[in-house]
């Protein structure tokens, strides 16, 4: 990895030393005899990236609770926001990050070009009775539940209702601690209904 000394050492790369994103990004540009230079976010200076060819890779975190996670979210949107202004070849346009970043804009975008993509409600779900309201309107008894924002399948659950045998499943890497909603990374299922109701409610606040 090269420590930045000029915008003509060839590619810039925002981002993060020893990720697996840096490493195969500079595996790649290896091969093709080019030159990488790693600016981290920790010392990011947009003068420097005037006239340069850049690629935003997004920070790397190790942050569980997700309203952290949010505030990592605002920073990253912010910087996303200084690089619209600067004067430089992006391999991944920052305004193009921001629409992905959301999924409920990135799906509307998509539905408005008419790519296939799965049923989405159109409204936003503020709580479990609009939830079931809305799945009984549709005729549907299992959902899947996404946040707007997040990577790594965070916050994301899988629902499922049974009318006839009145019983509930619900599978999610997402748990409630304290109030917090924590991503372990590990799916789990979940069948008793406190449970359910309680991962549900506090998903739905961060939709």
């Amino acid at each position: 990895i090269h420590y930045l000394q000029s915008k003509d050492m060839g590619i810039i790369l925002i981002g993060d030393y020893s990720t697996k994103r840096t490493d195969f990004f500079m595996e790649a540009a290896k091969s093709l005899n080019e030159e990488v230079t790693v600016m981290p976010y920790s010392n990011i200076d947009t003068r420097m990236l005037e006239g340069a060819v850049v690629k935003i890779d997004p920070p790397s975190t190790s942050v569980v609770d997700l309203e952290e996670e949010n505030e990592n979210l605002s920073q990253y949107i912010r910087v996303l926001n200084e690089f619209k202004s600067v004067n430089c070849r992006f391999l991944n346009n920052p305004e193009d990050i921001q629409k992905v970043l959301d999924k409920y804009e990135c799906k509307k975008i998509l539905m408005d070009n008419n790519i296939p993509v799965s049923t989405m409600f159109l409204q936003r779900i503020a709580d479990i009775e609009q939830l079931h309201n809305v799945m009984d309107e549709s005729g549907i008894n299992q959902v899947f539940i996404k946040p707007k924002f997040y990577s790594g399948a965070a916050g994301v659950v899988a629902y499922r209702r049974n009318i006839v045998r009145n019983k509930r499943q619900l599978f999610t890497s997402a748990c409630i601690e304290k109030e917090h909603i924590i991503n372990t990374k590990k799916l789990k299922k979940f069948e008793n209904n406190e449970e359910i109701d309680e991962i549900l409610e506090n998903i739905l606040k961060v939709l």
